[in-house]
């Protein structure tokens, strides 16, 4: 797709005016119509409970339709959507929530509610789950932007589209006129009294509204004069203030956010009232940095773009979402094994034999990246005759050489039996975690010399792979674990490849979503470390606790993956060459009722060093290469790696460990066996 900005049919100038968004109920007929469209299809208004608080939403549309899930900014609740429903309902599923405190959802006292965003888009996030809602297109208004890609990149692979307008993901698009804000944010006791003043003014909340605009005549007075009502209620100011101060955690975020965009290239749509107060016009450029396959139209409308453009809106989105929809409807992409398609070196051969109609391409080593094609979900089936007992496979989903997803053969005569003949690994800074993951791998029908045809079907978080046409999945991926959702492809050598057929789309029945967590809710596992940075550890020399950093710059925070995982490699992959070792340390805190001991188990990758309040409890090895020091299974890391007694005194223990890593994965697991009378370290 390729970047399109639309200047649409209405003229004018912007100029900058201060502008905040806040919650507001509305009566029916709230928001005017610019053009087009006549209400079609039913709008139920329900409430579903989360955690014993009512969120109140709107839903229109055949539930079996595409879903937009529209998050709202904080004017107008789910009610500011009221305008898309009447327009999109008959081709696709429309749910809006209305957040806690806002709108018609529970407005908890806020000593017992934490109004932040993190919380918020929990709260969305479990509102989806509840009402079984997998995948969907995710429109994005002000606070819907820090609320909706808190939940792209906590699951992206519910993502089909994103819809931005008129929410920053860029500190250029706040600009000078968030300078108040940004002296809230630093200091709130010293300017908090400023901030409610313009937060509850008359002329600020008319000002939100019509920002710039020329055209006075097409704004319903209606629109600011229920939302200063509302701003009114008791309980709500100090519940926008509350969200307002918390808004320093996105603009902390912007960096991640921006990475996902960069990494995913999601189908984007950005739409921008071009007269709005509160955010530059610079904002949507930064989109089209992020993702340069963006599509961009520049509205003639204020913040609250549907207020006055929900026709041309609407009319955006369909078009939008329908291409979208054209492309989901691929057909079969035959793949010619040419030296046009692919980008080799002097590694590939490209033969013509009988039969083989689009060619083959014998692979002696490394790798042939594929050309100009983009894999997200769907099926890729090919032939491939092995040579010996290398190790041929295909990546997918590939940013880079460095980063990608790879299935993997390993022929063998044993295959029958061989618990490794096929295999999944993710690579994420040129570093395969192999090792981080046993259970991706299985033995396989698979001929050691001979051809093979490999299907797998792949879509959002799992993968089913079938060998050789067997009638059940040969392995299962329940979640895959690469860093991105759609990249290109490579095939690796040695191996002589063909018949290769890509289907867009064509996912069988398979879930996107992942498996649960065997071990969510685990009370025993050690969850929340700080990481150190790196150094390089010379061989021979164990790390000394009087070694650990101690400038608090040298520290992050970094939270398990699944099955308590405490991955490295997805933060600093291989930073040093082999056979050089690099150590870096991680630290926790245990609260201990009393004095006494508990069993630890724990999984890890290579070498790690454990002190519990300055002192060695715990030394070992975890070597692949090494008969002796080869734990079980395999060198891979898991809790049967090993155990050890953690002695612990009443109070505070500090838990340090240094791990040193030369090879793959680069990471730990810790569990206590029993913890009871412990208290560990949240977040």
């Amino acid at each position: 797709m390729t970047l399109r900005i639309i200047q649409s049919r209405f003229g004018g100038s912007v100029s900058a005016v201060l502008g905040i968004a806040l919650c507001i109920v509305a009566p029916p007929g709230f928001g005017a119509t610019a053009s087009g469209g006549q209400p079609s299809s039913q709008t139920s208004y329900r409430s579903v409970s989360i955690d014993g608080v009512a969120i109140f939403y709107r839903e229109a549309g055949n539930k079996h339709a595409p879903t937009i899930l529209l998050l709202h900014g904080l004017p107008s609740s789910s009610r500011y959507f009221e305008p898309l429903f009447s327009r999109l309902a008959d081709r696709y599923h429309l749910v809006a929530p209305d957040y806690p405190g806002c709108g018609r959802s529970d407005w908890p006292n806020r000593t017992k509610f934490a109004y932040t965003f993190d919380h918020l888009a929990d709260i969305v996030t479990r509102f989806t789950e509840a009402l079984g809602i997998s995948r969907y297109s995710l429109y994005m208004h002000d606070y819907g932007g820090p609320i909706g890609f808190r939940m792209a990149l906590a699951h992206p692979e519910r993502i089909e589209s994103v819809i931005v307008q008129n929410a920053v993901a860029h500190n250029e698009g706040l600009g000078e006129k968030w300078k108040m804000k940004r002296a809230f944010r630093a200091d709130r006791p010293a300017n908090e009294k400023a901030l409610r003043t313009n937060l509850l003014s008359f002329n600020a909340t008319r000002m939100r509204h019509v920002g710039s605009d020329p055209d006075m005549e097409r704004y319903d007075p209606d629109l600011w004069t229920q939302e200063f009502a509302f701003l009114n209620q008791p309980g709500q100011s100090d519940i926008q203030s509350d969200l307002f101060y918390d808004y320093r955690r996105n603009i902390e975020l912007y960096p991640k956010w921006q990475a996902w965009m960069r990494k995913d290239q999601p189908e984007m749509l950005v739409l921008w009232g071009k007269y709005d107060p509160a955010f530059e016009l610079t904002e949507p450029e930064a989109y089209r940095r992020d993702v340069p396959g963006a599509e961009v139209h520049m509205l003639q409308a204020g913040h609250f773009a549907l207020d006055t453009a929900a026709g041309e809106t609407a009319a955006i989105i369909r078009e939008f979402l329908t291409r979208l929809a054209a492309v989901k409807d691929a057909k079969p992409i035959l793949i010619d094994m040419t030296a046009e398609r692919w980008q080799t070196g002097e590694n590939a051969e490209f033969l013509r034999e009988l039969g083989f109609y689009h060619g083959l391409m014998r692979l002696n080593n490394g790798r042939a990246v594929l050309r100009d094609v983009t894999f997200s979900d769907g099926t890729i089936e090919f032939d491939v005759n092995t040579i010996g007992r290398g190790m041929p496979g295909i990546a997918f989903r590939r940013q880079d050489d460095k980063n990608f997803e790879l299935l993997y053969l390993r022929p063998d005569a044993a295959c029958a039996a061989f618990q490794a003949c096929l295999q999944y690994t993710p690579a994420t800074h040129g570093v395969s975690l192999w090792d981080f993951f046993p259970r991706y791998q299985t033995r396989a029908p698979l001929r050691e010399n001979g051809w093979n045809h490999i299907k797998m079907v792949v879509f959002g978080r799992r993968m089913n792979v079938f060998v050789n046409d067997a009638p059940s999945p040969t392995l299962q991926v329940d979640r895959l674990e690469g860093d991105a959702m759609k990249g290109g492809l490579h095939l690796q050598g040695p191996a002589t490849f063909a018949n290769i057929v890509i289907t867009p789309n064509a996912v069988d029945d398979l879930s996107p979503e992942p498996a649960s967590d065997p071990l969510d809710g685990d009370r025993g596992l050690v969850r929340n470390w700080r990481l150190s940075s790196f150094s390089q550890l010379p061989n021979g020399k164990d790390p000394q606790y009087a070694e650990i950093p101690r400038g608090t710059k040298e520290w992050q925070p970094i939270r398990t993956e699944r099955r308590g995982l405490v991955n490295i490699s997805r933060v600093y992959g291989k930073p040093l060459a082999e056979p050089v070792r690099a150590v870096a340390w991680l630290q926790t805190t245990i609260m201990s009722d009393k004095k006494q001991t508990k069993k630890i188990n724990i999984g890890w990758t290579r070498e790690l060093w454990v002190f519990v309040n300055g002192k060695l409890v715990y030394a070992d090895q975890n070597l692949f290469e090494k008969e002796g020091a080869r734990k079980f299974p395999d060198a891979r890391c898991s809790l049967e790696n090993g155990s050890f007694a953690l002695p612990l005194e009443a109070g505070e223990n500090e838990i340090a460990v240094a791990i040193a890593n030369d090879f793959f994965g680069w990471g730990i697991i810790m569990r206590l066996t029993d913890p009871e009378g412990v208290h560990l370290q949240s977040e």
